[in-house]
């Protein structure tokens, strides 16, 4: 299937891919200044296309990303006023109708949030959030999952207890709000809902842990194909070596010209001298 690639329609696996190649290029080092390097943005763009049989450019993936990143903004907005929660079984802010007429009163396009499922919302905050991994080429380093969990449940704890703010982003509070002092009935209740979208998140991870490994696996595969002149044999036993998914992570995060060396370094160690 082809498509003019400005006249996508995003569908929510496709937005679900997308977010998850991110993720990817997030772990690798790729991303500073709120910016994919050059590297990232010709993995994702060939990746997705080759997923959805689609023609989608650098600019079409851009755009989505900025369309993205502005719908997990006005949900952070949202979560830092006073009566609007995050359920995360639901995934959708949530609050009594009388609280969103009083807020759509003076923010109509608000409206647009309310029933609105966004179940990467957390990821968006994470790609925000840790622009760099503190994983580098050649060093190991902990297991990267125990990272990515510590961090969604400092998000999650920020987006309840609505401190998030991301860099350039001012959320509006108004003043009745700033000085009403939250009663003790509302701040156990957050602290409850703190504890249980804890418990949900970290139980989530550990549940999707084999799965994140797998696509890890799966893109550096797919990555490994598009190599040139790479030869039979050295395919095979490069398959083999990225089953580790160290060694895979590795991999994608090198840039494409250094990829084919690197393999060599680790498979045939007196070709590569």
């Amino acid at each position: 299937m082809t498509v003019d690639p400005l006249t996508v329609d995003w569908l929510p696996e496709m937005n679900r891919y997308f977010v998850d190649l991110m993720l990817e290029q997030v772990h690798g080092g790729n991303m500073s200044d709120h910016t994919f390097n050059e590297q990232a943005w010709a993995n994702m763009v060939k990746l997705f296309n080759d997923k959805f049989g689609l023609t989608c450019d650098k600019d079409s993936l851009e755009k989505q990303y900025v369309s993205l990143m502005k719908d997990c903004n006005e949900i952070s907005s949202l979560l830092s006023l006073r009566g609007f929660a995050w359920d995360g079984t639901q995934q959708m802010v949530t609050a009594d109708d009388a609280t969103w007429e009083d807020h759509v009163k003076g923010h109509p396009e608000a409206i647009a949030y309310k029933n609105k499922v966004l179940d990467i919302y957390l990821d968006l905050c994470f790609i925000q959030r840790n622009e760099v991994s503190d994983t580098r080429l050649g060093d190991s380093g902990p297991p990267i999952q125990l990272e990515d969990t510590a961090m969604k449940v400092e998000i999650v704890m920020d987006v309840l207890q609505g401190n998030v703010q991301f860099p350039g982003e001012e959320i509006e509070v108004s003043d009745a709000q700033k000085k009403r002092p939250a009663t003790v009935a509302e701040l156990s209740y957050k602290a409850q809902k703190i504890g249980k979208e804890m418990q949900r998140v970290v139980s989530a991870f550990a549940n999707k842990k084999e799965s994140k490994n797998h696509m890890s696996i799966e893109s550096a595969i797919e990555t490994l194909q598009t190599i040139p002149d790479i030869g039979d044999e050295l395919l095979l036993d490069a398959c083999d070596l990225l089953e580790d998914e160290r060694k895979a992570k590795t991999f994608l995060a090198l840039d494409s010209t250094l990829r084919k060396k690197w393999l060599l370094r680790k498979l045939r160690p007196k070709e590569s001298q």
